[in-house]
């Protein structure tokens, strides 16, 4: 638990969009952070999937495709 919310608070030190953020600000959003792993070739999500989550990458790379099938 200890550890996942060290990297909660690693991960958003990552972008820098979220570098002024006070101290309580931070804490109170990497509270609400959850700590994913994905596999290659894995699907993250599909176009037209409902919005509302933010996928923050700390190591590895994404792929990108659209269909226009």
């Amino acid at each position: 638990m200890r550890n996942q919310k060290y990297a909660a608070k690693q991960a958003l030190q990552l972008v820098p969009f979220f570098n002024n953020l006070q101290d309580d600000e931070a804490k109170n959003l990497s509270k609400r952070l959850v700590l994913r792993r994905f596999g290659p070739d894995q699907v993250i999500f599909h176009h037209g999937d409902p919005g509302g989550l933010l996928y923050i990458i700390t190591k590895g790379k994404v792929k990108i495709t659209h269909s226009t099938l």
